[in-house]
């Protein structure tokens, strides 16, 4: 997009785009083309028709706003409306959309949100009301459709921009990962929503039709509160302010919404105790009949869950008056049902004990109180432990009353019928009362004493408590959380013993123990025990089958009898013959060992299968299961699979499977879907057997030829029960090891969940079941992978590769739903150290798919990426990290555009076939994987993940992966690296060849592309990793002997460190991540050592690189010593400045000023003097080599075209060593340094003062042309380039000059003065920027400390006025009047310190000076005379600075004006008394002009005041100016008479008008009778520019000025002629539109 179309996009609006050219019909129902196609009407009809169908469900649906549907809005646009009519007219909307919102899914809805599309343009003008009032239908097509249309840019709803572009609904929890970011700022708009839908359309609308906001509500805050690691207080502040309006609320749904989330809450977190007052009051208060069992349930579960320990006082006595209306004793009794409240009961009984104790209850609520109080305490839900709780708070009442000697509060009014309760109650729990009553016994019998008398209980009814008195002391109390054992346990010797007088006879008897003698085991054989059953002697026979359990026996027996024994039995169960037996039938039934023949009869289904014949049945004709009914077959079958399930070894072949098979086809072709039928449990222990034959299938070993697969997968994708659900999944992984990749592709397809039935429900149960169905798959195959090591064969992960690829092409077929739970299961059942296959084969069926420019498989790229990051995101940070460092070294091993010889090896599986993969989808692979790192490196959630670990965590976690990632960023650069050079040397060699190079153009391309990638990559690791893991892996790098280290590394791990040194990433806000001082110390160390006056390439190299980071590094360490050594080393190197390598020197230099830079008093006293004479010395040495002129020429060429290749070379070289700086290397950094020294230790080197202000004066004139961009907008200019270095020197230049003007004055202005008055070669530039300086000393300087030096310096000043002197050629005048102007500035703000009695002598001095130069009668264009000029040009300065302020000062230099005036006019003087003079356009014609310029700019200044310029002064000067006009001979005459001439001329006539009319406009129009032509003609360009200055004012003098304009028309001259002309018609113009004026009044 371009930068035009980017601002006309944001320039959008709905009403701009209403008013377009074309505005674009949008359309809910329609396409574009079809909605093109209709008329206006056709849009009115279709909005009718849904508004009626709607009216057929609400009757009142058209009265809400029927404004939005009469026929007059047919013709109606809403662009042209006003802002209040627009206000109104989003009201009614917004409440015709709530009114719709319950409709949403119906098809009138859909035709009436058309019309309002069409018409009043809602996806456009109100798209975010549209967004939010329909959301609570996120998940349906619908809403997709509807989102799609939506105008939410730039709005809180345009994260729904994504889903809007792909068509596709919003899953719920992508609803929740939205509501997680930003604070959980959704959560809050959710309730915005309802609060907005209260305020439009009433709480009785939203209660009876509007529930989905509640439940969207209650589902999301449930759903984020359900995941406790997710909850801070950002989360608790946004739903407790919803909470609170919740319950507040007159809105039912809302308060039982509110009441779900407050449970949700109680158990998700701990809440701080006023918070939870806060919410019970509000629970409790204020509650209607209707919503009191929930509230009480909700406070149920606060008291469960939290440290409820009672409730407000308040509030209970409102409880207590509303008892009746409430209805608590049925509420408590349904509640107790299923729930426990012991606590809450607890939290109950404190509360009215307290109000007891601090008797908040008056005597007529004693009532009501003590009814309340008995119904907490009804029998029919207490238990033994509210019993205890209860006795043990009455027994402490009591003891406190009876302390206080007081009556005992509230009990001594106790009503009868509560003393009659509390009786019933004691009675009820008698040993928890006997408990509480043991602990009072030595406490205070009279309050046990008076408990008793008060509930009427007598002694004989409770029984004795006996016990040692010690014991009883020592005794703990106890506690509510004590069981019914331990309360009711009464035989310890430590414990009182209650004593029973009377024994009941019932109890008595149950313990009685009868004896019963044992008969002895079975030991026949099994035709005994079949004649048992012949006789139906059946006491018998179930004596003999207990045999059964004693394998011995089992084995003892005939095979042929077991059978036989077996099918009588199985007959007995079938023919339901001795009922109450069949139990033991069956325990004996499931000791046979049977054949397959046995299961095979056993299993037969008539019509389905013939059954082999069994070995006896070759001898006897006796057959078992003829001629049965259905029933009784179905009988047989149910049996023989609940036997078999329960033997120990079940005999497998291939005619069994099959047979199981088709009895679970049968079963599932019959389509009975009720969980109680005998299919379904038929189909349940079929599924149950085929697993248990897989899993152990015996000597027999299953073919693929016995699976049977499709229709079982046909069988699960329309399934009802999930149980069977669950089974066939789990029949499909046990299949596995028969053929695994049928069986992979069988369970893909039905993770697609094509089906129609219970796998398309969302619920936790069925992706429970696929969940555990992927768990075992991928155990599978891990085994299957494990067995195949062996094999000669083998390739690492082949079957985890297989499966994979079947689940990548099937990926998109997944509902979108479904996509992000399965494979974030899957990457979990893989593992992390196998995920990273599974992603790269994702991204390799991408791309195996991908075509350039293809939309759509752009959109499949983005979906890959989201499913990636989901899987990799539930890992750990450092086990993310060690996916990545996997990833990357596969991209490695991948190689190049050509097949490296390694990529068939078996330390990788074949992952990615190359051979599968043309050149361009290669390519593309290898971008999009890179690119897929770049988004996991800036994912929020993985940053997220490091907030909850410690320090000691981070450091510890990231040593291992911090340097494996390292190693592989290092070697990822240099693979990326080779392959750019070899595609950069192609494409250079098929240049010079003169080869077409568009391939090789496009494969350098590519690979500065990647390369950016992995560039990128690169800085975010670096920057990601922690610092103290940085600084171990360093170290350990650094530390490495030469033989170990490989070439580069100790660069690479030099530029990590430099990396974090320059910016920390995640962790520069916690300060205790940063490298620790203690590993700066050992780098400084290590470093300094290679800070040497190296000469051999290598040392040279590693003392540049040193001294870059130490650079970096110094300020961080906290170690003067460590410092002060590096210092002493940088020395050495600089004090060789003359022979060593000059980028060494310059970054030993850097690092120095650096060092500096620090402020170490230390250094500076011993070394700053010495330091900075070694600066000039090198500085001195440049300027006199560097010229204004070479710099303008480059300066000229500073935008530098700087390709990839080169600016990637550049910042890989300049991250290892800093800035390269070429053959101005030791310039730069001297002037850096310089720099430095000035800003923290220019008192130091005050010796040097003048020589730092001469060379800076220097530089900075040669330098002035170069624009200067402050850093931060230097974007323009390309590192390293000429041009940026170029604003480096300014910039260095610029901080120096301002360290030099805030030096003191006392300091500075000898040094200034020496300069500029020195004698011999004058240096306007260098003075220019003197005198610059000078000027902001004086504005920085206090103004009484200026005075002190005021009379040198004015001495000074007007010593320099003759400055122009210097001034010998056109070269040199810009340069001198540059150095003017700064010379004039600087003077104006010295007398800008100065009283005006101190400025008269300066004047004074200035006329004698102007004197002497008349009277001298110097030679024309003599330097005296060149003076004049910048004295007029002062005086202008001056006027312009104060004002009429300044005219005092100038009578004598006025009066002496005309002289001067009339010695610059070549027409009135003789050529040799002129002042200036020079032929045309020569030099000294140019300064001539300057100086006449000069004068009638100030004779103009003092007659703009007309006191100043009196009617005689009027008469000294006009006669000057107007002769001006003949002076031709001077060179710029005509421009000088059209701007300067003419704007004296006019003020001196404004200032004395009586004098132009009488005497001046008459020498002006004398002109005009000039012999000249050039005369005539310039009078003429006066007179036109006096007319549009004066205007009206010439009426006076128009007759005469007519008069001779007349005479004009007949000149011989064109010009003349022509500009005759023009001036008439001016006047005409002017004076005919005021007397047009004149005649109208």
């Amino acid at each position: 997009m371009t930068s035009l179309a980017r601002q006309l996009e944001q320039l959008k609006t709905p009403v701009t785009d209403a008013l377009g050219a074309e505005r674009q019909i949008v359309s809910f129902l329609f396409d574009r083309k079809q909605a093109g196609a209709l008329d206006r009407e056709k849009f009115y009809q279709i909005g009718l028709s849904g508004l009626k169908q709607l009216k057929e469900i609400d009757s009142d649906i058209d009265c809400y706003e029927p404004d939005l549907f009469s026929e007059d809005k047919i013709n109606f646009q809403r662009s042209m409306l006003s802002a209040e009519e627009n206000e109104k007219l989003n009201n009614s909307l917004e409440k015709m959309l709530f009114v719709l919102a319950p409709y949403f899914q119906h098809t009138a809805c859909h035709q009436v949100l058309e019309w309002l599309i069409y018409k009043y343009q809602i996806h456009s003008f109100n798209a975010k009301d549209v967004a939010s009032i329909f959301f609570p239908y996120h998940s349906t097509n619908s809403y997709a459709r509807l989102i799609s249309i939506l105008k939410v840019k730039n709005t809180e709803w345009n994260w729904l921009i994504p889903f809007a572009k792909e068509g596709v609904s919003i899953p719920f929890h992508r609803v929740l990962r939205h509501c997680k970011n930003f604070n959980y700022q959704f959560l809050s708009t959710i309730c915005s929503i309802i609060q907005r839908a209260i305020k439009v359309v009433g709480v009785e609308y939203l209660d009876s039709k509007c529930n989905m906001y509640y439940s969207l509500f209650a589902s999301v805050a449930i759903h984020i509160l359900e995941e406790n690691k997710n909850i801070d207080n950002a989360l608790i502040g946004r739903i407790l302010p919803v909470i609170g309006e919740g319950l507040k609320s007159k809105s039912f749904s809302f308060k039982c919404a509110t009441m779900m989330v407050v449970t949700q809450l109680a158990c998700s977190v701990e809440l701080a105790s006023d918070i939870l007052e806060s919410i019970i009051k509000m629970l409790l208060l204020k509650m209607k009949p209707s919503i009191f069992p929930l509230a009480i349930q909700t406070v149920v579960v606060l008291c469960q869950r939290q440290n409820v320990t009672s409730f407000p006082c308040k509030t209970w006595r409102k409880i207590i008056v509303k008892h009746e209306e409430l209805n608590i004793s049925s509420v408590l009794l349904d509640i107790s049902k299923d729930t426990d409240i012991s606590k809450f009961l607890l939290a109950v009984y404190k509360t009215m004990f307290e109000m007891l104790k601090e008797k908040e209850i008056s005597s007529e609520s004693m009532d009501n109180f003590f009814i309340v109080f008995k119904l907490f305490t009804d029998t029919e839900f207490l238990t033994i432990v509210d019993a205890v709780s209860l006795f043990e708070l009455m027994f402490e009442h009591y003891g406190n009353c009876k302390s206080a000697n007081e009556p005992i509060y509230g009990f001594d009014l106790m009503p009868k019928s509560f003393q009659i309760h509390m009786r019933g109650v004691i009675l009820r729990f008698v040993d928890a009362f006997d408990i509480r009553r043991a602990e009072w016994i030595h406490k205070d019998m009279d309050v046990i004493t008076k408990i008793m008398h008060d509930c009427k209980i007598e002694d004989q009814e409770l029984g004795d408590i006996t016990g040692n008195l010690k014991a009883q002391k020592t005794k703990k109390r106890l506690s509510t959380s004590n069981n019914m054992a331990s309360i009711t346990t009464s035989s310890m010797d430590d414990e009182p013993v209650k004593k029973i007088k009377i024994a009941e006879k019932e109890e008595i008897l149950s313990n009685v123990q009868i004896v019963v003698e044992e008969k002895k085991p079975f030991k026949g054989t099994i035709q005994k025990l079949l004649g048992y059953i012949e006789g139906e002697k059946y006491e018998k026979m179930v004596w003999a089958l207990k045999s059964f359990e004693n394998t011995d026996y089992i084995n003892n027996q005939p095979q042929d009898d077991l059978i036989e024994f077996a099918m009588e039995g199985f007959l007995m169960i079938i023919k339901n013959k001795a009922p109450d037996y069949h139990s033991e039938i069956k325990s004996a039934l499931c000791k046979i060992p049977y054949n397959t023949n046995d299961v095979l009869c056993l299993l037969n289904q008539p019509k389905a299968i013939v059954t082999p014949a069994r070995k006896k049945a070759a001898t006897t004709s006796k057959t078992y299961f003829e001629n049965h009914s259905p029933e009784e077959v179905e009988k047989r079958i149910i049996t023989a699979l609940e036997v078999f399930i329960i033997i120990e070894s079940f005999p497998v072949n291939h005619d069994v499977i099959l047979i199981l098979f088709d009895i679970l086809n049968n079963e599932t072709n019959k389509g009975i879907t009720d969980p109680e039928s005998t299919s379904i449990y038929i189909q349940k222990l079929t599924l149950s057997l085929l697993i248990k034959a897989f899993d152990n299938p015996g000597s027999y070993k299953i073919k693929e030829s016995d699976l049977k697969l499709d229709p079982l997968v046909k069988h699960i994708r329309s399934i009802t029960n999930l149980r069977i659900l669950r089974s066939s999944m789990m029949l499909l992984i046990a299949a596995l090891n028969v053929s695994p990749v049928r069986v992979i592709k069988q369970i893909m397809s039905v993770f697609t969940f094509m089906g129609t039935s219970t796998v398309k429900k969302d619920n936790s149960l069925t992706l429970e079941i696929f969940e555990e169905a992927a768990t075992a798959l991928f155990k599978s195959v891990r085994v299957l992978d494990k067995k195949s090591k062996s094999g000669p064969k083998y390739r690492p992960n082949e079957q985890l590769i297989g499966i994979s690829k079947v689940l990548c092409q099937s990926i998109l077929d997944i509902p979108i739903h479904r996509r992000i739970t399965i494979v974030r299961h899957i990457s979990k059942c893989v593992g992390p150290t196998k995920v990273w296959i599974v992603i790269l084969i994702l991204f390799e069926e991408y791309c195996m798919k991908w075509q350039k420019n293809s939309e759509q498989l752009k959109n499949d790229g983005e979906i890959f990426e989201e499913l990636c990051l989901e899987m990799i995101s539930q890992f750990t940070p450092e086990i993310q990290f060690f996916i990545i460092h996997d990833i990357l070294r596969y991209i490695i091993y991948l190689g190049g555009d050509k097949t490296p010889e390694h990529f068939n090896a078996k330390k990788y599986p074949n992952i990615i076939d190359r051979e599968k993969f043309s050149m361009p989808k290669l390519r593309h692979l290898r971008f999009v994987i890179l690119g897929f790192i770049i988004k996991l490196l800036n994912y929020k959630p993985l940053y997220d993940k490091f907030l909850p670990m410690s320090d000691e965590q981070i450091t510890k976690n990231f040593s291992a992966v911090g340097k494996k990632l390292l190693l592989v960023i290092i070697d990822v650069d240099d693979f990326l690296t080779e392959q750019l050079n070899g595609a950069d040397s192609k494409h250079k060699q098929d240049m010079l060849d003169g080869n077409d190079s568009t391939v090789s153009a496009m494969t350098l391309k590519y690979w500065l592309a990647i390369c950016a990638r992995g560039d990128v990559i690169g800085d975010k690791i670096r920057n990601l990793l922690p610092g103290n893991v940085s600084a171990n892996i360093i170290n350990e790098l650094l530390n490495e002997s030469e033989d170990k280290v490989r070439t580069g590394i100790r660069d690479k791990a030099l530029q990590l460190l430099n990396a974090k040194l320059v910016n920390d990433g995640l962790f520069d806000t916690r300060a205790s991540m940063v490298i620790s001082n203690e590993y700066l110390i050992k780098f400084a160390n290590k470093l300094k050592e290679w800070i040497i006056p190296a000469e051999s390439k290598e040392e040279i190299n590693r003392c540049r690189n040193a001294a870059f980071t130490l650079k970096l590094l110094v300020s961080h360490c906290q170690d003067d010593e460590t410092i002060m050594d590096i210092f002493v080393k940088c020395m050495k190197v600089i004090d060789g400045i003359t022979y060593l390598d000059n980028l060494m020197v310059g970054n030993v230099l850097l690092l120095a000023s650096e060092i500096i830079k620090m402020k170490n008093m230390k250094i500076i006293i011993l070394y700053a003097e010495s330091l900075s004479k070694v600066c000039f010395e090198t500085l001195i040495e440049c300027d006199q080599t560097i010229t204004r002129e070479s710099i303008n020429k480059k300066s000229s060429k500073t935008v530098v075209e700087e390709n990839t290749l080169m600016r990637r070379r550049r910042l890989s070289k300049q991250s290892i060593s800093g800035k390269t700086f070429e053959a101005d290397a030791l310039f730069i950094c001297s002037l850096t340094c310089l720099q430095r020294i000035t800003e923290v230790a220019i008192p130091f080197i005050s010796s040097h003062l003048e020589k730092l202000i001469r060379i800076y004066c220097n530089l900075s004139f040669k330098y002035d042309d170069v624009p200067y961009v402050s850093f931060k907008d230097n974007s323009t200019l390309v590192p390293g380039t000429f041009g940026h270095r170029l604003n480096s020197i300014k910039h260095r230049l610029k901080m120096i000059g301002e360290a030099v003007c805030n030096i003191e004055i006392r300091v500075v202005l000898t040094p200034i003065q020496n300069i500029l008055l020195e004698k011999g070669e004058f240096n306007p530039g260098r003075m220019s920027l003197l005198l610059k300086t000078l000027s902001e000393v004086f504005q920085n300087t206090e103004t009484d400390q200026v005075k002190q030096y005021s009379k040198s310096l004015c001495e000074m000043f007007l010593k320099l006025f003759d400055i122009r002197k210097h001034s010998t050629s056109e070269e040199q005048d810009e340069i001198v009047t540059k150095c003017e102007i700064n010379l004039i500035e600087a003077f104006l703000n010295l007398i800008d310190c100065l009283s005006e009695k101190s400025v008269n002598p300066i004047f004074d001095e200035i006329v004698q000076a102007m004197h002497s130069i008349l009277r001298s009668n110097y030679l024309t264009n003599s330097s005296e005379n060149l003076q004049l000029i910048t004295y007029y040009t002062f005086f202008n300065k001056f006027y312009n600075v104060y004002g009429g302020l300044a005219l005092p000062h100038f009578g004598k230099i006025f009066e002496m004006t005309p002289e001067i005036l009339l010695k610059t006019n070549g027409r009135k003087t003789d050529h040799s008394e002129l002042l200036l003079y020079g032929k045309h356009d020569t030099y000294d014609a140019k300064k001539a002009s300057s100086l006449i310029c000069a004068i009638l700019d100030f004779i103009a200044n003092c007659a703009m005041n007309r006191d100043f310029l009196t009617e005689e002064r009027a008469k000294m000067i006009y006669e000057g100016v107007i002769d001006e006009l003949e002076n031709t001979k001077i060179s710029g005459h005509e421009e000088r008479c059209r701007n300067n001439l003419a704007n004296a001329f006019y003020h001196i006539a404004d200032s004395n008008v009586d004098l132009f009319n009488n005497e001046m406009i008459i020498m002006l129009l004398g002109k005009l009778n000039n012999e000249s032509s050039k005369i005539r003609y310039r009078t003429l360009a006066v007179i036109e520019v006096l007319i549009n200055k004066i205007g009206e004012g010439m009426a006076t003098v128009l007759p005469q000025l007519l008069e001779t304009l007349r005479g004009c028309l007949s000149d011989t001259n064109r010009r003349i002629v022509d500009e005759t002309d023009k001036i008439i018609r001016l006047l005409n113009n002017k004076f005919r539109d005021n007397d047009t004026d004149e005649e109208d009044e």
